[in-house]
């Protein structure tokens, strides 16, 4: 007999991915949404077509008695044995424009709400044998001090891990997967740049997550996990990809200084950008950069940072 896994945020991007993946699988799928029913419809209706099992369920995670209504439509059926917390608010803030509020909605939909799921499929599961799998990201191991509130949630979700995996144990293993950089946030030239100083010099795809999202609800014996899915990037220094990202444009936008007589020459420039993620959003960055290089002034090969 199937067996049914929630995925949360399952209406689009990678929730979707590991619905359709887990589906394929022959895993019954409840398709979680709270905005996007259309799309989660459409998703459920994709399993079906391919020959699958899915059924939607619409909750809003940042709402405790919203939680609970789902979970008991799903007791009900008496076979939801696994959870996928894929669900995520990705707002950009720094530690100059944090605020508490702000904050407080990043931990509330990216930490809590999977902690309390997680209980949910406890109470319910019985003698079964089952699994959560949170979704974090490869900045809890790479730390940088953008994205500051959903880097603090984020890396509280993966380092809950270990915990539930005790408290839950022996019934449901709970393991957590760091993903790389999937959507552009940014520019796509910049996107593009972060995949090419990945190890593997390849972008993380969506079923690159899904397909390790598949392993571990097979996987019998691994608990407590934190499994990077990203070409190595939690292994490139954050501070190492921001130069090298600020010097590409900034050397091709700014004239260098005359050499000086050591044989080197030195370029520097301030830039501001704003994110390109949604017209609304009020976040900038403003960087100055020196770079002393060698070379010709027109064509300057980085030397070292000053």
């Amino acid at each position: 007999m199937s067996k049914l896994v929630l995925v949360t945020g399952a209406g689009r991007r990678v929730g979707a991915g590991i619905a359709r993946r887990l589906a394929r699988d022959g895993w019954i799928v409840g398709v979680h949404f709270n905005g996007s029913r259309d799309d989660a419809e459409t998703v459920a209706r994709d399993i079906r077509g391919e020959g699958g099992e899915a059924e939607i369920f619409g909750a809003n995670l940042t709402d405790e008695n919203a939680i609970d209504a789902m979970a008991r439509a799903l007791a009900t059926r008496g076979d939801w044995v696994g959870l996928v917390n894929s669900a995520a608010s990705f707002t950009p803030d720094t530690i100059d424009d944090f605020s508490l509020d702000a904050a407080q909605a990043q931990v509330r939909l990216n930490l809590l709400a999977p902690v309390y799921l997680s209980r949910k499929l406890r109470e319910q599961i019985g003698a079964q044998r089952g699994f959560a799998t949170n979704i974090s990201d490869q900045k809890v191991l790479n730390q940088n001090p953008d994205f500051l509130s959903y880097t603090l949630a984020k890396t509280g979700l993966a380092h809950s891990t270990s915990a539930l995996a005790m408290a839950l144990a022996p019934n449901i293993r709970v393991n957590c997967i760091a993903a790389g950089l999937m959507l552009v946030s940014g520019d796509q030239k910049n996107f593009e740049a972060v995949h090419n100083d990945n190890l593997t010099r390849k972008g993380t795809r969506v079923e690159d997550v899904a397909d390790a999202v598949a392993f571990l609800a097979k996987a019998e014996n691994i608990t407590g996990a934190l499994i990077p899915v990203d070409g190595g990037q939690h292994l490139v220094p954050s501070a190492r990809r921001y130069v090298r990202l600020a010097s590409r444009r900034m050397l091709t936008a700014t004239k260098p200084s005359p050499e000086s007589t050591d044989g080197f020459f030195t370029v520097t420039s301030t830039q501001s950008a704003r994110c390109d993620s949604d017209k609304q959003c009020p976040a900038t960055l403003s960087a100055s950069v020196s770079i002393k290089c060698a070379g010709s002034p027109r064509s300057p090969r980085m030397k070292r940072i000053i």
